[in-house]
C-alpha cells in the first residue's frame, strides 16, 4: 500500500494551505535547523524551503532519501497527514522512537478532522479513496499528542478539515 497525497487537481490548493500553515506555525522560513519530513511523498516541502536542510523520509523507499531515521541529526519534525494511517501503538511507538534519536525536537503535527466538510471536498476533488487507509480517527490522534506531547501552539480549522499542531517532547 502506497498512500501519496497529490499535490494537483482541486486538492492542491488545500495541500499547499497546510504547508504554508505548517511552515508560520513553525517559523520554518527562517530556521536554520535540520527539518526531517516524515512521510515526504513528493518532497513538496523540500522544494518549498529548498534553501533549508529538509530530510525527506517515508516508508515507501521511491519517495525516500534515507533507508530509515535512525541514524538522523534533526531538530524539527513534520509530519502532514500521516498519523491517520498509523494504529494507535504505532503512533506511540514512533513518538518514543523521534524522541530517543531527537530528545530536544519539535513537531509540526498536521491532522486531518475527516468531517463531513472533507468528506465533500474529497468527492469535489474526484478523490474517491481519499481516508481509505484510515487506522486512527481525529479524536485519537489528539489524545495520543496530548499523552506523548505539549501543545506549544496551534491553528485550527483550517479550510474546517484540519488542525495544525506545534509540540515538544513532553519528557523534556
Amino acid at each position: 500500500m502506497s498512500i501519496i497525497t497529490k499535490y494537483s487537481g482541486p486538492s492542491k490548493f488545500y495541500f499547499y494551505k497546510l504547508l504554508e500553515e505548517m511552515i508560520n506555525i513553525g517559523n520554518l522560513q527562517e530556521t536554520n535547523k535540520n527539518i526531517l519530513d516524515y512521510g515526504c511523498g513528493n518532497k513538496i516541502l523540500s522544494k518549498i524551503l529548498y534553501n533549508k536542510n529538509v530530510l525527506n523520509y517515508d516508508i515507501n523507499p521511491l519517495y525516500s532519501d534515507y533507508k530509515n531515521i535512525d541514524n538522523l541529526e534533526f531538530d524539527i519534525v513534520i509530519m502532514n497527514h500521516v498519523l491517520m494511517y498509523l494504529e494507535v501503538n504505532e503512533i506511540i511507538n514512533l513518538f518514543n522512537k523521534i524522541n530517543s534519536i531527537s530528545p530536544y525536537c519539535n513537531y509540526i503535527i498536521g491532522i486531518g478532522k475527516q468531517n463531513f466538510v472533507s468528506k465533500i471536498a474529497k468527492f469535489i476533488a474526484l478523490e474517491f479513496k481519499a481516508h481509505k487507509y484510515t487506522k486512527t480517527t481525529y479524536k485519537e490522534q489528539l489524545n495520543i499528542i496530548n499523552k506523548n506531547l505539549n501543545i506549544i501552539k496551534y491553528k485550527k480549522n483550517i479550510y474546517y478539515m484540519t488542525d495544525i499542531y506545534l509540540t515538544t517532547n513532553k519528557a523534556i
